[in-house]
């Protein structure tokens, strides 16, 4: 279904238009927002609940959208007390799929005098523990190599394929993981590595801060490479030989914000406060192509919704859009006056 399909059928509801087949799928719909949403007291109310269904009816319909999205405002409904009347209706209405069952639990390991060699070859992640009580998720067919023990200067594993890594904290010993020609480099943090499918690597940090950098430039001091901070990623394109810088797929709450349960909800909250807000609790960098988005205001409560989609439902909400540009995130629109 697509977006302009769903906000007819929302239009026919409230007019009283829809067939008893329709009636019941936007009553579903209605459900799958739940306890989340209440009713509607204006207009801004009504524009958040809205968008928040959208979300909801896209992931259990898997709809796909690009990552640049353009949002364009429509017409008030007919009528808003129409809409708090059918917030109490639904029908139950839940999609769920079991657990995967029988997966192969077989994490192989290979001991030899000076290393340890683990490979994953069940069909989920399994966990290592290291000697220095670092914590690596090895995902299905990767490989991980390690010292024995870390008794030099640093602490240096090999990694084929992908892995999750959980660092036990130690200044004086650097922890560097190699994947072909790119080493990562950190002190103690968790961060992720996929590894070199298509002459790619990706690394993405969860916590704490990471340095990726060329294999070549580890003896000379120096690097090519980027700095890395939660919600950050880089790709290196081995071909080409060098370093693209972005965002991750899912940017989470940094721990260090420590927002409550309401640092999300706003009331007339002007949306250069908004973005304030989701700058600190992402730690990543949005910025206004156009100065008058500034003066719009924003009122909903975005609690429960990931990062993207709080953008999605504040553009909509607003007649906006966005795009990621590398690692910071660009709103563009008309603005308010």
């Amino acid at each position: 279904m697509s977006k302009q399909s769903f906000e007819h059928l929302l239009e026919k509801y409230l007019a009283g238009e829809c067939t008893p087949t329709e009636k019941r799928l936007v009553e579903q719909w209605y459900d799958l927002v739940g306890s989340e949403m209440q009713p509607p007291q204006n207009e801004a109310d009504w524009k958040i609940i809205k968008a928040k269904m959208w979300l909801k009816v896209k992931k259990q319909t898997q709809i796909t959208e690009p990552t640049i999205v353009p949002f364009y405002q429509k017409s008030v409904f007919r009528a808003v007390a129409a809409a708090c009347v059918v917030v109490a209706l639904g029908i139950a209405f839940w999609v769920y799929q079991p657990p995967s069952s029988h997966q192969v639990a077989q994490l192989v390991s290979k001991e030899y005098s000076d290393r340890i060699e683990w490979e994953n070859q069940a069909q989920g992640a399994k966990t290592v523990l290291l000697s220095d009580g670092s914590k690596v998720q090895l995902q299905p067919k990767s490989r991980l190599i390690s010292p024995k023990a870390f008794n030099g200067d640093v602490r240096e594993i090999k990694l084929e394929g992908d892995a999750f890594f959980n660092i036990a904290h130690n200044p004086e010993k650097p922890f560097l993981v190699n994947v072909g020609n790119v080493v990562t480099k950190v002190l103690g943090t968790s961060f992720w590595i996929r590894g070199t499918q298509n002459k790619q690597i990706e690394v993405g940090v969860k916590t704490g801060k990471v340095a990726v950098f060329e294999k070549k430039m580890l003896d000379k001091q120096k690097d090519n490479g980027v700095v890395l901070t939660p919600n950050l990623k880089v790709t290196y394109f081995a071909d080409e030989q060098h370093f693209v810088a972005g965002l991750v797929e899912k940017p989470e709450i940094i721990k260090a914000a420590e927002f409550n349960d309401y640092a999300f909800d706003f009331e007339n909250t002007p949306l250069v406060k908004v973005v304030e807000v989701l700058e600190k609790a992402y730690g990543i960098e949005l910025f206004f192509e156009n100065e008058l988005l500034k003066n719009c205001t924003l009122t909903g409560n975005l609690n429960g919704l990931e990062m993207y989609e709080k953008l999605e439902v504040i553009c909509q909400s607003l007649g906006a859009s966005y795009q990621v540009q590398g690692t910071r995130i660009v709103l563009n629109g008309k603005g308010c006056q």
